[in-house]
């Protein structure tokens, strides 16, 4: 060996000597890191699903517990989600923002539930995929959203949904995480199954969070399943309560009026806003008109956009065929 490879070598072993000794140091049964893995899958945008806790001396990180309880709300795609309603067409949705029951439940100032219903068809989750963009552009609240769904099982629970407005709420003002440290450390990832432990951290988050006001947009209430579902609406429609009578915490609800959800949204004791649009059959069917209208429009330009191309391509075959007939000949 060429002398001078000596100091490289000596380090190289220096190094392997130092790991070796940490390791024994550890020492068999003793691990470095705790794992809590959980519904959050491997779709998650702050990890794999799995959270690590690095153990050491001193104070805990705070960045890492508010990056644990992020990881720990994701437990939908509730982005993609929202991606998947088609877009509305220009000048459509608009007469809800016009809506004097729209106007009265936004220009109060506390806590309040505005309940659009609505037949099949009719457009509702176009509406509110419109309506959280609107109000992102037209209010300073922070705008959080789920689109509930019977077929996806990540859409159609009431802990999913919560969990993603937490998930929005947090990500906007990572210091409100600190309202969900005692669930966390109780419970580990299992506060995120509990609907009355999720709702005690919304509650508290937006009441002493000093987050300002916080609107939620909730689509297609009837396609969440009932056990989750009759918990979740008694807790919004006991808002505001005793113990927060300021808070300012809205909610916007789309649904089908079907009895089930019609009995427990409009029981006396509530102070629900709704607006139904089954009786606003002219502003519906102007914006199906519009829709329609768009959709010909497009069919047309594809037609046409498809002729022109079979036109080119047979005018390029045509040219070239006499080049072919020289060629054989």
């Amino acid at each position: 060996m060429p002398l001078g490879c000596l100091p490289y070598m000596l380090v190289v072993a220096l190094i392997i000597i130092n790991v070796r000794g940490y390791r024994s140091s550890i020492g068999p049964g003793r691990n470095v890191e705790g794992n809590y893995s959980g519904n959050a899958g491997s779709y998650n945008n702050y990890g794999d699903g799995n959270i690590t806790h690095n153990h050491h001396y001193g104070a805990p990180d705070p960045s890492q517990n508010q990056a644990d309880i992020l990881r720990c709300l994701y437990t939908s795609k509730y982005e993609e989600h929202r991606d998947r309603v088609r877009k509305h067409v220009e000048g459509t949705c608009t007469w809800v923002t016009r809506h004097p029951k729209y106007m009265d439940w936004l220009g109060n100032k506390t806590s309040g539930l505005l309940w659009l219903s609505a037949d099949p068809g009719c457009g509702k989750s176009v509406i509110a995929s419109f309506l959280v963009d609107h109000l992102r552009a037209h209010t300073d609240a922070t705008v959080c959203y789920f689109f509930f769904k019977d077929d996806n099982d990540e859409q159609k629970r009431a802990t999913f949904a919560v969990c993603a407005l937490l998930h929005q709420i947090f990500k906007a003002r990572t210091h409100l995480t600190k309202f969900a440290e005692g669930q966390f450390k109780a419970k580990g990832k299992g506060f995120t199954e509990e609907v009355n432990a999720l709702w005690d951290i919304l509650v508290k988050s937006v009441a002493e969070g000093g987050c300002g006001s916080v609107i939620c947009v909730m689509d297609a209430l009837d396609e969440c399943e009932e056990r989750t579902l009759y918990q979740f609406i008694r807790h919004v429609t006991s808002l505001p309560g005793s113990h927060t009578p300021d808070i300012p915490l809205k909610f916007l609800f789309t649904s089908r009026p079907y009895l089930r959800i019609v009995r427990e949204l409009s029981s006396p004791a509530t102070t629900t806003i709704r607006l139904k649009g089954e009786e606003e059959i002219k502003s519906i069917a102007t914006d199906v008109t519009r829709v329609i209208n768009e959709g010909i429009e497009s069919l047309e330009e594809n037609v046409n956009l498809y002729g022109r191309e079979k036109r080119e391509a047979s005018f390029i075959v045509f040219c070239r065929v006499p080049v072919r007939v020289d060629i054989i000949n």
